[in-house]
């Protein structure tokens, strides 16, 4: 069986629902987006404070990287969304852009069009900013952008570090190039979760010239005389081939963008022949710039009522309210605010983000437990924003139910511990802080001892850093032998196919990285020839 349309997009991620969004705007243009996922209601996805509950369920891919030699040979679980909306219903809602100095490095590597004055419209097109809009944000977009405050200690935190750190205390951590300390915007709309299926593709699902295929497993691209021509996926029993006139766009995420270029012969040869897989077009780059951002949880219990206790009563307390009036804790994620500092004076950028979350962490790693705090606690969360460890992606076999192999080699760069370690050390600046040191009692980690020596330290990151969920690069944006995709998403060597998700990205942004990608997606809409909507 097979069907034509003039784009083709698959993945319904952040970019994914975006692009679908724009460019069936146009009424002429008959557009197909395939997602393995499908749509829902689910109250998880719904409510902010529910995200870690979402986690390996059937909304979750689930991988979990080869074991790390630098990380105590455990295998790092990565969540991945399953669903319409993608990984945007699985995040905590974060909306971060980065600074200046990351989309000024991309533009200065040979990407033009991308630098901060460049990608700032499309940032400012998506957003529905509570606060109003201005030079740098925007109002009456499909994602609404808010600030919380159910989790008063993140703020009392943020106000202590800028204290004890001698940073700026911030109303806008999304200024271009911010520093300092501040809230959160978080994407909530009536305190329920805004992804991207709920914000752009939602409201036109009735589309006649738009078509959403959910439940789908995309085999491979098709070609003809060096052109995709369109895409082979299974559904149920039946394999369907659906033919682009126009593109393929690939949203599929870092992992599932190479992945699919890879079973399409689009990739390193040699590998590609190890695995029976005939190569259609050679270009080595394909998974290759793996790039994340690594967290180590310290946390405290904390003695004071400035948090919510995470116990059953409690928790039912909450979802009786939050069903009723969509308020209270489980209408926000609890990481309601934070900062970014420089580990060291010399360094160009921020380096290091800091998360504050309104619960106490596990003592397990989140690759080996869930993430289930328990009494009453916070965490303080450095994160790494710039790692040296680069990694690879690569196919485990040929099957498009076979996970990849995900390499990442966190920590090969003894950098990334250095900075790690100082970031550890800032937050027990920040917890001695004589606003904050009678709201906190014992310390739930053995990093978050103030007298933990640097040895402790540095194993403590080894034993329980996990990903922030941000993998990012596999199909770098480039000119280089190792890139991708052009400064115009196009794959190189190959016409009428582009990726556009957070794969294309040279370098990580410094920041989470969920608003970055719906920026990709407006930006490879206008690409793509979306009309842009009347204000």
């Amino acid at each position: 069986m097979a069907v034509d349309y003039d784009t083709i997009i698959v993945g319904a991620g952040s970019a994914g629902c975006v692009i679908a969004a724009r460019l069936s705007a146009d009424k002429k243009r008959r557009v197909l987006l395939v997602e393995a996922g499908r749509r829902t209601r689910d109250l998880r996805v719904q409510a902010p404070g529910l995200a870690a509950s979402l986690w390996r369920t059937k909304f979750d891919w689930g991988f979990r990287t080869e074991p790390q030699p630098h990380m105590a040979q455990r295998r790092n679980y990565w969540p991945r969304g399953k669903v319409l909306g993608g990984t945007s219903c699985l995040n905590y809602m974060i909306y971060m852009r980065g600074h200046r100095g990351d989309y000024d490095g991309w533009r200065d590597e040979g990407n033009e069009g991308w630098g901060y004055d460049d990608v700032l419209p499309y940032f400012k097109r998506s957003e529905d900013n509570a606060d109003g809009g201005d030079h740098y944000h925007g109002v009456g977009g499909p994602l609404r952008v808010t600030r919380k405050r159910e989790a008063e200690i993140c703020h009392r935190l943020a106000a202590a570090a800028a204290d004890a750190l001698d940073a700026p205390l911030i109303d806008d951590v999304n200024a271009p190039e911010r520093e300092g300390f501040g809230p959160f915007p978080l994407t909530i709309r009536g305190g329920q979760r805004c992804h991207t299926g709920a914000a752009f593709l939602d409201p036109v699902m009735g589309r006649p010239n738009l078509e959403v295929i959910e439940g789908a497993v995309v085999e491979r691209i098709t070609f003809s005389g060096g052109r995709a021509t369109g895409i082979r996926y299974r559904r149920g029993g039946e394999v369907i081939t659906a033919r682009a006139g126009g593109e393929v766009v690939l949203c599929a995420g870092a992992i599932g963008s190479p992945q699919l270029l890879l079973r399409s012969g689009v990739g390193p040869g040699e590998a590609l022949h190890a695995l029976g897989i005939a190569v259609s077009h050679e270009l080595p780059g394909v998974g290759k710039n793996l790039q994340d951002h690594l967290f180590v949880p310290a946390g405290y219990e904390v003695e004071a009522e400035v948090a919510g206790e995470m116990e059953p009563v409690n928790l039912l307390r909450w979802l009786g309210r939050y069903v009723v009036s969509r308020a209270g804790p489980l209408s926000s994620s609890g990481a309601e605010a934070g900062g970014f500092v420089r580990s060291r004076e010399d360094v160009a950028l921020p380096d290091l983000q800091l998360h504050f979350l309104g619960t106490g962490p596990s003592m397990a790693s989140l690759d080996d437990s869930n993430y289930t705090p328990e009494g009453r606690g916070c965490s303080l969360m450095p994160t790494l924003l710039y790692p040296e460890s680069v990694g690879e992606l690569r196919l485990r076999s040929a099957d498009p139910e076979d996970p990849p192999i995900i390499d990442p080699h966190y920590l090969e760069a003894e950098a990334d511990v250095d900075t790690l370690l100082r970031g550890v050390r800032m937050v027990h600046q920040i917890v001695e802080h004589p606003e904050i040191r009678p709201l906190l009692g014992r310390a739930l980690t053995p990093m978050s001892r103030v007298d933990a020596s640097d040895a402790l330290i540095r194993a403590d990151i080894r034993a329980r850093a996990s990903t922030l969920f941000h993998p990012v690069g596999t199909c770098k944006m480039g000119t280089d032998e190792t890139a991708v995709v052009d400064a115009e998403l196009r794959v190189h060597g190959i016409e009428g196919l582009r990726v556009a998700d957070a794969s294309i990205m040279p370098r990580i942004v410094g920041g989470n990285t969920n608003a970055p990608c719906v920026m990709i997606g407006e930006k490879a809409a206008a690409l793509l020839g979306g009309p842009w909507p009347s204000p």
